[in-house]
């Protein structure tokens, strides 16, 4: 068993951590655009938070944001920081790369000073850094829900546990940081904050701990203030916003839960076989848990059990519901990298226990080193995807309309003070918070309202119902630019365009007279 206090060792394993996190998400983190889905949404709402003071309700084009309707803490948290002066897309991601960095911090901290095993502390917080999908677009790479749902979910399961800990009492404090935790979770992401429920109340029956935390007056005091802090959140949001408790209603159950959404429907395996295609090395490793179940201290047992239950009670919800996407198993990593390590570290301890009678290939060392490459592919793998193949993606034409940021910036390191942008996609997110960053740096980015059915030629597009006059719209000496695949061709060699310059897939000239 380690010690309990932080030594060299410990710093090392940090060390180590921090710098796998710092590679994965943060370095180069600029090289891979504002998303579209949803992270530039929830990037125009905290734009529009800052310029409005508007705190209570998110607004998108200047109206509530009926098509979001989670809870805002983390466009909070993204307006503060773009209030402060962070470059925009740090200030739209670096909550949710925080968060990550925090969820590898818990489950190192739970495994080394919970159970002292500091083994399964740096192990732990490798399986979650090594797997592909922690660590994709849309979970720890880009400005989203889940990651931070993911944390504050972890944080209140582990609390929870530590505050029945002992059979027949309750830890009031440990209760307290629970209460916190899970409004924290709901204020991230709504009812799907709650899912971690399940399986907490299913624990509890399994240590027969229900009638001793009944029975306490501070439970009770910590919940019902817990769920009135959650209620009042959405019963003041109604108040300032009617038709918010239905848009709600109807975006996160009616229309998600109980129907499919925007066309995700998948199997009943989409989670198992997500599990198995992006969750390695840690899924590999999983089985020897069985060990830790069975063989191991009560504590560790308690811990095991525990993370097990929840994630599998998280894995059946989500499958029962009709829309399914991958990002939403988020919050379920954590708790199988847990189990996971244990499982690794019981099975390197029965083994030792065993060496003597045990061929030399299933020795620990051998094991041991095997583990250590596997995570090192694992880890290498997940480097080579972030900063290799990701940004190879982003170079290309594919995304182009995503690149209007780089446009901008590169306008204004001229000195330009107005452009005429044009773009054809009538719901173009990352457009509009890039030119609301742009107006409030001095330039003058006007976007005419244009859609057209896909074709290139001119006569098809139109605005608001008729033909569009482009003689009007791209007058003599004035700057045009676009970042639309269908509209670059098009202005690019039209007669009368000089064209100045190309960022990534964007152009940009001037009409001559």
């Amino acid at each position: 068993m380690a010690d309990a206090s932080l030594d060299r060792w410990d710093l090392l394993q940090l060390g180590i951590l921090f710098l796998l996190w710092f590679c994965l998400l943060v370095l180069r983190n600029d090289s891979l655009p504002l998303q579209i889905w949803d992270e530039s949404r929830l990037a125009n709402s905290a734009l529009e938070m800052v310029r409005n003071g508007h705190w209570l309700v998110p607004s998108y084009g200047g109206v509530p944001d009926h098509w979001s309707v989670k809870p805002p803490l983390l466009i909070w948290q993204m307006a503060a920081l773009l209030q402060l002066g962070l470059p925009p897309l740090l200030a739209v991601r670096l909550p949710t790369m925080l968060a990550g960095l925090a969820t590898v911090g818990c489950v190192w901290a739970v495994c080394r000073y919970t159970l002292r095993d500091r083994a399964a502390a740096v192990l732990a917080g490798l399986l979650l850094l090594s797997a592909s999908v922690f660590t994709n677009i849309h979970i720890a790479r880009t400005g989203d829900y889940d990651v931070p749902l993911g944390l504050f979910t972890l944080l209140y399961v582990l609390t929870f546990w530590r505050s029945i800990e002992q059979r027949g009492k309750v830890h009031t404090g440990w209760f307290a940081i629970f209460a916190a935790a899970l409004v924290l979770a709901v204020m991230t992401k709504g009812v799907a904050g709650t899912f971690g429920l399940v399986g907490l109340f299913i624990f509890t029956l399994v240590k027969r701990q229900l009638l001793t935390l009944l029975r306490n007056l501070y439970v009770w005091s910590f919940a019902l203030f817990a769920l009135f802090l959650c209620l009042g959140y959405y019963a003041s949001r109604e108040l300032y916003d009617p038709g918010y408790l239905a848009a709600v209603w109807q975006n996160e159950l009616a229309s998600r839960y109980f129907a499919t959404n925007e066309g995700h429907s998948e199997g009943p395996l989409f989670y198992i076989n997500l599990l198995i295609i992006w969750f390695e090395p840690g899924l590999i490793l999983l089985p020897l848990v069985a060990l830790t179940v069975l063989r191991a201290d009560s504590r560790r047992q308690s811990l095991a059990t525990l993370c097990l239950v929840c994630a599998v009670s998280m894995l059946i919800v989500l499958t029962t519901s009709r829309t399914k996407i991958f990002w939403y198993a988020t919050p379920v990593f954590p708790f199988l990298a847990i189990a996971a390590a244990l499982g690794v570290t019981d099975g390197l301890r029965w083994i030792r226990a065993r060496e003597p009678h045990l061929p030399k290939l299933f020795k620990a060392r051998p094991l041991q080193i095997a583990i250590g490459i596997l995570l090192a592919i694992a880890s290498a793998a997940s480097l080579y995807r972030n900063q290799v193949m990701k940004q190879r993606t982003a170079e290309q034409a594919i995304n182009a309309q995503l690149w209007y940021g780089a446009l901008f910036d590169k306008l204004q390191a001229r000195g330009i003070l107005s452009v005429i942008v044009l773009d054809g996609d009538d719901y173009n997110p990352v457009l509009k918070f890039y030119a609301g960053i742009a107006s409030t740096n001095g330039l003058r980015v006007t976007l005419p309202a244009l859609a057209y059915d896909g074709s290139k030629q001119l006569p098809s597009f139109r605005g608001k119902g008729a033909p569009v006059d482009f003689s009007a719209l791209l007058p003599a000496g004035k700057l045009v630019a676009t970042c639309d695949p269908k509209l670059v061709p098009w202005l690019k060699y039209r007669d009368g365009f000089s064209l100045s310059g190309e960022v990534h897939s964007c152009v940009f000239g001037v009409i001559a007279s």
